[in-house]
């Protein structure tokens, strides 16, 4: 058993990560830290996180963080939990408040806003409960179960997984497992191995969940939806999106 903390991302889509490590960890340390991505880049980033699944983004941010394994949050197409939700269509939206929780699907919406959608929007960083001020003109970016479960109040979601693919022909990566380069674990053993079966517990998760998403085919969207396994087809889109990246003005870079 290890005593390293690591922390996971607390939505649907890591409840097969959670239930994987549970029989990696000792939970006497109280190891396994749940949170939302931004808050565990912080920590990840601050080093009171060994290892992390976070948002891609926190590479960016320091030299002394490394990937570890090929397991991550990705996606081929539309994600289901990654929209930008409005009571308008794009044309018609004059500011987007941009959802605190992951630096990186606020980074991805306003590439997709620049450069697919050919609109000018102003973003703003929101705080919690946002989701109360997309209304009229004002749109909302939202993540995760939020997202799964406030879509159909909503006229006008655009999934940026989906825009992302038509623009690019590529798959997405939003999250990986990052952590210290200089460790004395072996992560990327000790994590392929771990989720080696990630996909029975995928099928697992869904089964147990659907009562609490009626709205939302979770099987569909854990098993088809959310990749675990991040291919080379998805480091290719990795590295465009970061290249993209590059191209925002500091001020556009929300901070962690």
């Amino acid at each position: 058993m290890i005593t390293a903390r690591i922390g996971v991302v607390s939505y649907l889509n890591t409840l097969p990560y959670i239930r994987a490590l549970h029989g990696l960890m000792d939970s006497r340390h109280n190891s396994l830290v749940v949170d939302h991505p931004a808050a565990l880049a912080r920590q990840v980033l601050g080093g009171t996180l060994d290892l992390g699944l976070v948002p891609v983004t926190v590479l960016l941010e320091s030299d002394a963080l490394q990937r570890y394994s090929r397991y991550g949050i990705g996606c081929n197409g539309a994600v289901g939990s990654v929209l930008l939700c409005a009571q308008v269509g794009l044309d018609q939206i004059q500011e987007v408040w941009l959802d605190y929780q992951s630096r990186t699907s606020a980074l991805l919406v306003q590439l997709l806003a620049r450069h697919y959608w050919k609109v000018n929007w102003e973003f703003k960083h929101a705080s919690l409960g946002f989701e109360r001020q997309i209304k009229r003109s004002t749109a909302g970016l939202l993540i995760g179960d939020r997202a799964l479960r406030l879509r159909e109040h909503f006229p006008h979601c655009f999934d940026l997984g989906q825009a992302w693919k038509e623009w690019t022909g590529r798959p997405f990566v939003f999250a990986a497992w990052i952590g210290k380069a200089q460790s004395s674990i072996n992560w990327s053993e000790l994590l392929e191995r771990t989720f080696a079966s990630i996909a029975a517990h995928a099928r697992q998760v869904a089964s147990e969940q659907q009562v609490n998403f009626p709205n939302v085919d979770v099987y569909k969207y854990l098993n088809e939806q959310i990749h675990y396994h991040i291919t080379e087809q998805h480091e290719e889109g990795l590295s465009y999106f970061l290249k993209w990246v590059g191209t925002l003005l500091p001020q556009e870079i929300p901070k962690l």
